[in-house]
């Protein structure tokens, strides 16, 4: 079987590669609602960049995955206890070390793979310009949007019916739907903000009792595994797609 998680390698089996694609997971630490673990964004993340490298590596895609960065910004959650933040600017000095060190080894190639709604990566991105590199960031619950209602019955937003059944796929022993809050949520005083043209920052224990928005339980294991499928599919087929494609020219633009 091919290695391509860094955690795993000597530095025998890394001298042995050509990496042409570096993939770094990244979640957070906060509540879901009261069925889910505080674990939730990182274990489903680190699943997903795992399969995804694992398919990708397994038809011909030169993939290194690096360890799964399990703290992401959670300032808007501190009403819960034991929630872990990291602030926007302090995780993007931390990505950018992180960037650094793979820069100095050839490679050109950077996939985010991001399992946290409160992780902003976009300016980061603009952040890294001029460069040689190529970062790209993927937010993996949006992969698979298309498909999202011939799935799922709610909306998802934290700990509803997808997250849970994505858990339930992942790691059914961490769940205790039996505990879970129906996830009620108050709705904004303002259209704007209801309607999504005003955006703000949401102080998470003011809009729900429980940390979760969106209904959970009508979650299934079977609903999870098609969901996360066709997302795992995807992500595998950017990393070939990547791996496999030349930086020049008018890279990633065709004339």
């Amino acid at each position: 079987m091919n290695k391509f998680e860094l955690k795993k390698l000597s530095q025998k089996d890394i001298k042995s590669k050509n990496i042409e694609v570096v993939v770094i997971p990244i979640g957070a630490t906060e509540p879901h609602n009261y069925h889910l673990p505080y674990g939730t964004d990182f274990i489903h993340v680190e699943y997903i960049a795992k399969e995804s490298c694992r398919i990708a590596t397994e038809k011909g895609a030169n993939i290194l995955l690096l360890p799964t960065i399990p703290f992401g910004v959670d300032s808007n959650m501190f009403g819960f206890p034991f929630v872990i933040n990291v602030y926007q600017k302090t995780l993007n000095l931390f990505l950018k070390d992180i960037i650094d060190s793979i820069e100095k080894n050839n490679v050109q190639k950077i996939v985010i793979i991001n399992g946290h709604g409160g992780n902003d990566f976009k300016p980061f991105l603009r952040d890294l310009m001029p460069s040689d590199l190529f970062v790209s960031v993927i937010d993996w619950w949006k992969v698979a949007l298309d498909e999202y209602t011939n799935i799922f019955e709610y909306k998802d937003d934290h700990a509803g019916e997808m997250e849970t059944s994505v858990m339930l796929k992942i790691a059914p022993d961490l769940v205790q739907l039996k505990d879970a809050d129906e996830g009620y949520f108050r709705k904004g005083m303002f259209d704007g903000i209801n309607k999504g043209w005003v955006m703000i920052a949401r102080k998470w224990d003011k809009l729900t009792h429980s940390s979760g928005v969106g209904y959970p339980l009508k979650a299934t294991q079977e609903k999870g595994e098609k969901y996360l499928k066709i997302t795992i599919d995807r992500i595998a087929n950017y990393l070939i797609e990547l791996s496999k494609t030349e930086i020049k020219g008018y890279f990633p633009f065709v004339d």
